[in-house]
């Protein structure tokens, strides 16, 4: 089931993509099982108006849905109407390099030094996609199974909150 801006998703993908996210500035889009654990999702920042940068997570294997490619594609290039998408993938995650790659994804530029780790590999891969060239936008829409309002909490309005802090305790 899809959750959009769910407290829950967005803190832990944020935390498994190593971003902080920002209410009202991003955007999350979660699917969780049926038995309500969550598969994966991903996390919108950075909006620039011709771009946006996509992180994504996964905590099951195969955690990625038809609606789930539906809504990460559609969602930046259709709504947003941006014309580009970024990803930043540290080196040494070759898992999700190559699963960005096979999701039509390119290396625009690597470069070197942005971690500390002490066998060396310490580069970042800047990844991108063109709306041009993102075959999943020509997919037909999916049957979307949005979770029920009783089974969410959602990230309130910036308006709503304290103003000291915009994300609830864990």
């Amino acid at each position: 089931m899809i959750r959009i801006n769910e407290v829950h998703a967005t803190i832990l993908i944020a935390r498994a993509a190593e971003i902080e996210f920002v209410p009202k500035l991003h955007h999350c889009i979660a699917d969780y099982s049926a038995d309500d654990q969550l598969k994966g999702g991903v996390l919108f920042t950075n909006y620039r108006v011709g771009s946006v940068a996509i992180h994504m997570a996964g905590f099951r294997k195969n955690w990625v849905s038809k609606s789930m490619l539906y809504l990460a594609f559609h969602f930046p290039f259709k709504q947003l109407k941006v014309k580009k998408l970024f990803g930043m993938v540290p080196e040494r995650n070759v898992e999700a390099r190559n699963s960005d790659l096979r999701l039509g994804f390119k290396i625009e530029y690597t470069t070197d030094d942005v971690y500390g780790y002490e066998d060396g590999v310490n580069g970042m891969h800047l990844m991108s996609m063109r709306a041009e060239d993102c075959r999943w936008l020509a997919m037909p829409m999916p049957l979307i199974e949005y979770a029920p309002e009783d089974r969410t909490s959602p990230i309130q309005p910036l308006a709503a909150m304290s103003s000291y802090n915009n994300l609830p305790a864990e």
